[in-house]
């Protein structure tokens, strides 16, 4: 258990689930779950012709572009399930290696 009183549950070098507490009832206002992909733009193509809807944000640390956030390590999206909870697929971008010449 964590300071925050959530559960990190997984394998040692694999998949990790937190559960966090809600508190009083109310949906969070931060990403409830994220699904790790390796080619996001190819599943957000894939997961919107099924009609799921992205968010879009243009924040001074948050825009998406074609509903996609890049930071320095990892590409993210975000969409809403059908009870409101904000849910996200991303890819890390910290495992590839880039060479130079």
């Amino acid at each position: 258990m964590t300071d925050d009183g959530s559960e990190i549950l997984g394998i040692d070098g694999g998949a990790m689930l937190q559960l966090m507490p809600v508190r009083d009832g109310k949906h969070s206002e931060h990403t409830a779950l994220s699904f790790e992909v390796t080619d996001i733009e190819q599943t957000v193509r894939e997961m919107e012709s099924m009609g799921v809807q992205f968010q879009d944000y243009d924040l001074p640390n948050l825009k998406t572009e074609n509903h996609i956030c890049t930071t320095g390590s990892e590409k993210s999206a975000w969409f809403m399930d059908t009870e409101h909870n904000i849910l996200c697929v991303h890819e890390n971008l910290g495992n590839r290696m880039e060479y130079q010449l």
